[in-house]
């Protein structure tokens, strides 16, 4: 994954409609917090969201909150578990060196990535990720709020964003 200053910005819908509401939540702040992120504001992309706490500055992630579409994804719901502690696969190498970035750096990443979904090796899909740090303090990273959206067939309708994002 990419840093925010590396790649121009989210390209599906729900990734853009994550990042313009964490973006409206961060004001003038250094990083916005959990309480600044209002979920009515994302209601249609909660089944997709994933939040984790920073435990140890980063040396581990406790999965607060996983959507029913995450939870789909990965083959089981991860919410209450630390990540390290998660069966290997389904990128959590490539997850936890991201969000180790995204503390150390208090900046959004954005990536692109295939994966086989649990239909199976035939169900290849892109897939992009986007994780955009919170904090209580307004600069120390202490949450990651995470999601994934497919590219070819995204998750959340445009008409669904646009509803969100109009109101």
């Amino acid at each position: 994954m990419k840093s925010e200053s590396e790649q121009a910005g989210p390209e599906s819908n729900g990734a853009k409609t994550l990042y313009r509401c964490w973006q409206q939540a961060r004001g003038i702040r250094g990083l916005p917090s959990r309480a600044d992120i209002d979920t009515a504001d994302i209601r249609p992309l909660l089944p997709h969201v994933q939040l984790y706490e920073v435990v140890d500055g980063g040396r581990r992630f406790y999965t607060r909150v996983a959507g029913s579409a995450a939870a789909t994804a990965l083959g089981y719901d991860p919410t209450g578990q630390f990540l390290d502690e998660a069966p290997a696969g389904r990128g959590r190498r490539r997850m936890l060196k991201t969000l180790r970035e995204v503390v150390r750096t208090g900046e959004p990443a954005f990536g692109q990535h295939d994966t086989v979904s649990p239909d199976g090796p035939s169900t290849e899909q892109a897939l992009e990720d986007i994780m955009l740090p919170l904090s209580r303090d307004g600069r120390g990273v202490h949450m990651v709020l995470s999601a994934s959206f497919t590219l070819a067939d995204p998750y959340v309708a445009a008409a669904d964003v646009a509803a969100t994002t109009a109101a």
